[in-house]
């Protein structure tokens, strides 16, 4: 009778391996995972989150999924607009507008504070990232871990925007007009000066490095950089037009493909050798950077208040209708849910494709910022001078053929103590469970057609 369960258990384990079951946790054991179109850059892999742009906007760890609730909220005095990065152990590092660098334990306690002298405003945009050594880079500097100096490059009182490490280590960074490389030393490896720079780069597989260029010059557009920043290609958008990456990068697809937003009502797709792939065009301006959604769809907002989501050749596959207009670049958990901030300051949450899953009110007053996820799940959102960590129901996907087959090779060896009996007691529950759902959804499927 046993041999026989385990076999219906089996084959009932694989024909529901395609379905999403879901479990709740509080922790996911994945790091930092970059995405193979970019160089795999010089980042702390074992940071929950390193960088803000230079990826995909996926996060490799399970969010909320509902019941969203307050976990902590700490007001920084000062306006926030920079994305939150997470380091190995917890602490979310945010920059305010009057020039301070903020470490902020997962506690929601302050941890230090870096006063970067210099004009008000000058870190709107800006993020810290985190490198193997666990340095910080924030524009031309470089933090310890502790908050200290390490070195800086230049003057103290530029404004920057966040910085793109390579595979070597190597820092690059865009100030007003000018993109810089600094080794990991804080030295100069070159200057590219260039008018109307909006964005902070994004460094493709190959090492080439895509920068944004704005309206009010004869060329706005996209400028890719070879690596020793010599001048690859341009690709120019109409004069009166300016792409969207005030405060973001390009995000780059899983074949190359670059892909941005203009401040009229056009996604552009261009391929790696700037040649224009296809357009599409909305009913109004594009309101954030590009994420790419775990299926590859193109997700971003619109001022007409919808989230869209574009197959990869350009064509339409869904939208959602906000109730505010949605700001900053949207982001997607390992589930492949999308949460966003609007223009009403509410935090929201839909599914991969595009239905309402819950919203939650940050209370804030002024500009809806970025977000963050940690390995716990706990979402992390800027908003105003105040940093909120939101935690909630958070779900699991098992594989539940995965699970069967490694309770099936278990062994009397393997369990050897009671802490192993009581995890695959754990873990054959969880299949009960799954199979018990599958026949209440057969047996409901079965009365509705009586």
């Amino acid at each position: 009778m046993k041999k026989k369960y385990f076999s219906i258990l089996a084959l009932t384990a694989i024909l529901i391996s395609s379905t999403v079951f879901y479990n709740p946790t509080s922790a996911s054991s994945n790091g930092f995972e970059q995405g193979d179109q970019y160089m795999p850059g010089a980042y702390d892999k074992q940071s929950e989150s390193p960088t803000p742009y230079n990826w995909t906007r996926n996060s490799p760890f399970y969010s909320v999924e509902s019941n969203p609730t307050l976990k902590w909220e700490l007001d920084l005095k000062y306006l926030v607009r920079g994305n939150p990065t997470i380091g190995s152990d917890g602490t979310i590092y945010v920059p305010s507008a009057k020039g301070d660098i903020n470490a902020v334990n997962n506690d929601g306690t302050l941890k230090w504070q870096y006063k970067k002298n210099g004009a008000t405003d000058q870190l709107m945009g800006l993020s810290a990232v985190i490198g193997e050594d666990e340095t910080l880079h924030v524009g031309n500097l470089a933090l310890k871990k502790d908050g200290t100096l390490k070195w800086i490059y230049g003057t103290n009182n530029i404004r920057h925007k966040t910085a793109a490490l390579d595979i070597h280590g190597n820092i690059v960074y865009t100030e007003p007009d000018i993109v810089n490389s600094l080794d990991p030393n804080g030295k100069l490896n070159w200057s590219y000066k260039v008018p109307g720079v909006l964005s902070s780069p994004s460094i493709g597989i190959d090492g080439t490095i895509y920068i944004g260029i704005g309206a009010g010059t004869d060329k706005p557009g996209v400028l890719a950089l070879n690596p020793d920043g010599t001048v690859k290609w341009r690709y120019v958008v109409s004069i009166t037009t300016s792409i969207v990456h005030a405060f973001g990068s390009i995000a780059i697809g899983e074949d190359g493909t670059l892909y941005f937003g203009n401040t009229k009502d056009t996604i552009h797709a261009v391929n790696p050798d700037g040649t224009e792939k296809w357009t599409y065009k909305t009913t109004a301006e594009i309101t954030t950077d590009i994420t790419i959604g775990r299926d590859g769809s193109i997700i971003f907002g619109s001022r007409d208040k919808n989230i869209y989501a574009l197959n990869q050749d350009g064509s339409f596959n869904w939208k959602y209708l906000s109730v505010g207009i949605p700001q900053i670049s949207p982001i997607v958990d390992k589930n492949g849910n999308i949460f966003f901030q609007n223009n009403l300051y509410e935090l929201v949450a839909i599914n991969s494709i595009g239905k309402f899953l819950w919203k939650y009110n940050l209370q804030s007053n002024t500009n809806a910022g970025s977000l963050a996820i940690g390995k716990d799940g706990t979402i992390y959102a800027v908003s105003g001078s105040k940093l909120t960590a939101i935690t909630g129901d958070i779900f699991e996907e098992i594989n539940y053929c995965e699970r069967y087959s490694t309770l099936q090779s278990l062994t009397e060896e393997d369990l050897n103590s009671q802490e192993a009996i009581d995890k695959a007691k754990k873990d054959l529950q969880s299949l009960k469970d799954a199979l018990n759902e599958l026949e209440n959804k057969i047996n409901r499927a079965e009365s509705s057609q009586q």
